[in-house]
């Protein structure tokens, strides 16, 4: 029996990672926000595009900007390149996320990784007071590297949440023909 994998879209991205001072607690929607509108200002690229990722081990932070092809992002790689030169220029660059660079793990480079589409019901709510609005992409993008088992996490909850949501309809329509009956 030959099994097919479903097609998943591969996009061309910037990516890069970074030591910031602090811990990961530190960083809530609105400093993530901040840190995304940053990156995308100085890429030319809509914040919708730029996805944080935040782990511990201090704090990493790796940030993925999606761009339409290579030379695109080639041209975000430029725009970036000054940034990059040490960490006190890429914390003048993040001044207004509030945010000290102890290191730079890597510079900005381009490579292609898998994108998952997600339904903009499925994607956190904005910060609660962001900068000045940028303009809006039509859908949000995830951005999963092909290496990683995080898209089994992400389907592996949606598909529960919507068998629970099942399963509760299920039992309400139940518990109503038995009322109803009782009625009769």
């Amino acid at each position: 029996m030959v099994v097919v994998a479903p097609t998943v879209p591969v996009t061309t991205v910037v990516t890069f990672t970074f030591v910031a001072a602090g811990t990961v607690s530190d960083f809530d929607d609105t400093k993530k926000y901040n840190l995304r509108y940053a990156f995308a200002v100085q890429a030319g690229v809509d914040v919708n595009n730029v996805v944080i990722t935040i782990t511990a081990a201090s704090v990493n932070i790796q940030v993925d900007i999606v761009v339409a092809d290579t030379v695109t992002g080639n041209s975000v790689v430029s725009a970036l390149a000054s940034s990059f030169t040490d960490a006190a220029a890429l914390t003048t660059l993040l001044s207004n996320a509030a945010v000290t660079v102890e290191s730079i793990t890597t510079t900005p480079t381009v490579t292609t990784k898998t994108v998952v589409n997600l339904p903009p019901a499925l994607m956190s709510p904005p910060p609660p007071s962001p900068p000045p609005s940028p303009p809006t992409a039509p859908s949000p993008v995830v951005v999963v590297e092909e290496s990683s088992s995080s898209i089994g996490g992400i389907l592996g909850g949606v598909g529960g949440g919507l068998c629970a949501i099942g399963i509760l309809s299920y039992l309400y329509m139940k518990k109503k023909q038995s009322a109803d009956k009782v009625r009769v």
